[in-house]
């Protein structure tokens, strides 16, 4: 599945919705997917940056390790998430890891 297909099969379910009728599974198997493909694109403007599925908080945090080794990540919410945000995360989190001063977008 592209990106955008698995936001749209992700949303809608709250992260805390207690439906017998979710396959938690399968929708944690969607979390993981999501985070790999979101990566890869993070992956081809900042090499050495990763995301990680939050999806207790239905959101992804693209991260990266800045010049004295502390991590600093973008939190994205699923509703956001989409190739063109990620792409704009990437390039703030690239300055930041080279030491730029830069804010980024519901930094953690």
């Amino acid at each position: 599945m592209e990106i955008e297909e698995l936001v749209t099969a992700l949303a809608g379910v709250p992260a805390d919705s207690g439906d017998p009728s979710i396959d938690w599974d399968h929708r944690g198997r969607l979390w993981i997917e999501l985070a790999e493909k979101s990566e890869a694109l993070l992956k081809s403007v900042a090499q050495e940056a990763f995301c990680t599925a939050q999806e207790w908080d239905n959101r992804i945090d693209c991260e990266v390790r800045q010049p004295d080794s502390s991590f600093v990540a973008e939190m994205i919410s699923l509703e956001d998430v989409d190739v063109d945000r990620i792409l704009k995360a990437a390039a703030r989190l690239r300055r930041r890891s080279m030491g730029e001063k830069i804010v980024l977008v519901n930094e953690r």
